[in-house]
């Protein structure tokens, strides 16, 4: 995710909040601000030079995974991912 401001001027770093829904699990989110204190497991995180990261795991059954990053003052952005199962695949989801 990118955050632009529409001035281009540099503006603090806002506190955003990632939510996920459906089939599947929010693993971690986060900047790579290397010395933030930050939790990458809590869900929320300061953009970094206008950056964050999210890491999504799939869930075991088909269906959509919906990620959806809000900040005060921002437009929510939301992203939905395809959730497949792999044929072969073992109960830990290892071909």
């Amino acid at each position: 995710m990118w955050i632009l401001p529409a001035s281009w001027y540099p503006v603090p770093p806002p506190e955003l909040t990632a939510a996920l829904t459906g089939w599947g699990t929010l693993a971690g989110f986060g900047s790579a601000n290397p010395i933030t204190t930050d939790n990458y497991a809590a869900g929320r995180c300061h953009a970094y030079r206008g950056q964050a990261l999210a890491v999504v795991r799939a869930g075991y059954e088909p269906g959509a995974a919906t990620l959806t990053v809000t900040a005060v003052g921002l437009p929510p952005a939301t992203l939905t991912l395809a959730v497949a199962t792999t044929a072969g695949a073992g109960a830990d989801g290892v071909v």
